[in-house]
């Protein structure tokens, strides 16, 4: 059987081009278009994965400055608390622990407002602490639990990701007859495993790791406010005690 010459012009902005003959005919120059096609299609597919790996680039960066932004939004609110307990102790020493009781009717933080008013009563310092630590403890947990949730939910989105891959793999290798199909199947079956990773690093692990930078700041700046109230209720120096609650910031 003599084989089948196919001869094609090809032609360029910079003038034709010499033509060429393919052997096969018109199957082979079908076979030669659907590779085309699947190259362009892989290429496409990279050109976004590599778009959505630098927003996830991007996103860290983002985290980064608002990590920034809340660990000096930290060190005002601490330095601001500890003027406040300064305050609180020069007014004790002079007026009595019953002259803090118009201080803790304005004061805007929920936690110290508690701790006021319980020195304003005549609590005990150590049941101060005892009280206002379970309480410190328990939100504290809460917070984490948070965090924690969020970063399971990274972990486990690459896994679902993977199996929703395989599964439309399965699907795209039951019907290898179309093979101008195969390729964009393919293509689209690792699409669930790039959503799953994209889900992971923009917006489940950020959040847990937010979360628990939160919480824990939290957590400081609340155990700096039970020394500050003991120390208050012990009859401390304002002095000293601005010193001493000074090793709890950051």
């Amino acid at each position: 059987m003599t084989p089948e010459f196919i001869t094609i012009d090809i032609r360029s902005s910079k003038g034709p081009i010499p033509s060429c003959s393919f052997v096969g005919g018109e199957e082979t120059l079908k076979r030669l278009a659907d590779c085309t096609r699947s190259i362009a299609l892989l290429k496409s597919n990279e050109a976004i994965m590599v778009r959505r790996f630098k927003a996830v680039s991007d996103s860290e960066s983002d985290l980064k400055k608002q990590c920034q932004k809340l660990k000096d939004d930290m060190v005002a609110a601490e330095n601001g608390m500890i003027e406040k307990m300064g305050g609180g102790a020069r007014m004790a020493r002079g007026e009595g622990l019953l002259g803090l009781e118009g201080v803790s009717d304005t004061e805007d933080n929920q936690f110290a407002r508690k701790g006021l008013r319980m020195l304003v009563d005549g609590r005990e310092p150590e049941a101060i602490r005892k009280i206002l630590e379970i309480e410190l403890e328990t939100t504290e947990s809460l917070d984490i639990a948070a965090s924690k949730f969020y970063g399971e939910l990274g972990g486990y989105a690459p896994t679902i990701g993977i199996i929703g891959a395989v599964l439309a793999l399965i699907v795209v290798m039951g019907d290898l007859s179309d093979p101008n199909q195969v390729g964009a199947g393919i293509a689209t079956a690792f699409c669930a495993t790039v959503y799953a990773l994209l889900l992971a690093n923009l917006i489940f692990l950020p959040w847990g790791a937010k979360l628990k930078i939160i919480a824990e700041e939290e957590a400081q700046f609340r155990f700096m406010i039970v020394e500050g109230l003991v120390l208050i209720a012990s009859g401390e120096n304002p002095r000293n005690l601005e010193d001493q609650l000074r090793s709890y910031a950051s």
